[in-house]
C-alpha cells in the first residue's frame, strides 16, 4: 500500500520585505524593560508582555520618533528568563520592524486589550529582533530577496536602508532554490518560499 507524502512548506520574509512592510525600521539600543501581566482568555489568564524602551540611533524608516520610543511584545519567557531582558543585557545595537497593525503581531490575539496607537514589535521571522553585532543570536531565520542569509549588521542595514529608500510595493512570494543560503537557512521539509518585494 503507498504511503502518504508529507510536505512541509516554509515561508518567511525577507529582509526587503520586512522593511516595505513595517511602519517603522529602527536601529539601537534597549536601555530598559518592563514585564506586565495581561489577561487572554480563561485558559490563558496571565501571559507576559515586555514593555521595552529603544535608544534611537538610527530611523532606517518612518517619522522620527525622537530619541527614544517605547514598543511592546509577548515575552515568552524561556527557563524562567525574559527574551527581552536578554537583549538588553547584551548592551549591543539591535534593528527592529515595527508596526501598530495587530495582524502582523502575536498581539493580533489579544482583541480584549487594548493597543491602539501604540508600536509592536512584528512577529514574523526571524521572531526576534535583528543583533547587528551577532545576527543570528536571537533572529532565527534572515534571508535577503536574492536569496542569500546576510550574517554580518553592516550588509543587513546596507540591505535595508536600500529598500527603504524605494516606493513602496506589493509582495510575492518565491521559491528559494534549492542548495541557496536562504533555503539551507530554513529547510525543514521539502520547500522554502521567500516573499518579496515586487519589482
Amino acid at each position: 500500500m503507498a504511503q502518504p507524502a508529507w510536505c512541509e512548506i516554509h515561508r518567511a520574509p525577507s529582509l526587503e520585505w520586512l522593511t516595505v512592510d513595517s511602519d517603522l525600521v529602527v536601529r539601537g539600543t534597549i536601555t530598559n524593560v518592563k514585564t506586565i501581566t495581561v489577561h487572554l482568555s480563561e485558559q490563558f489568564p496571565s501571559i507576559p508582555m515586555a514593555d521595552m524602551t529603544l535608544r534611537v540611533s538610527e530611523v532606517l524608516k518612518g517619522d522620527d520618533p525622537g530619541p527614544a520610543i517605547t514598543f511592546k511584545r509577548f515575552d515568552f519567557l524561556q527557563q524562567g528568563n525574559s527574551r527581552a531582558q536578554d537583549w538588553k543585557d547584551t548592551g549591543d545595537e539591535f534593528l527592529f520592524f515595527l508596526v501598530k497593525d495587530k495582524t502582523k503581531s502575536y498581539d493580533s490575539d489579544l482583541d480584549d486589550i487594548d493597543l491602539s496607537g501604540q508600536w509592536i514589535m512584528r512577529a514574523d521571522c526571524p521572531y526576534g529582533p535583528i543583533d547587528l553585532k551577532n545576527p543570528k543570536k536571537f533572529a532565527i531565520y534572515i534571508a535577503a530577496a536574492d536569496m542569500t542569509s546576510p550574517s554580518d549588521g553592516q550588509k543587513i542595514l546596507e540591505i535595508v536602508r536600500n529598500q527603504a529608500a524605494k516606493p513602496a510595493s506589493g509582495k510575492k512570494i518565491v521559491e528559494a532554490p534549492w542548495g541557496s543560503k536562504a533555503q539551507k537557512n530554513l529547510f525543514s521539509g521539502s520547500r522554502v518560499d521567500v516573499i518579496v518585494p515586487e519589482p
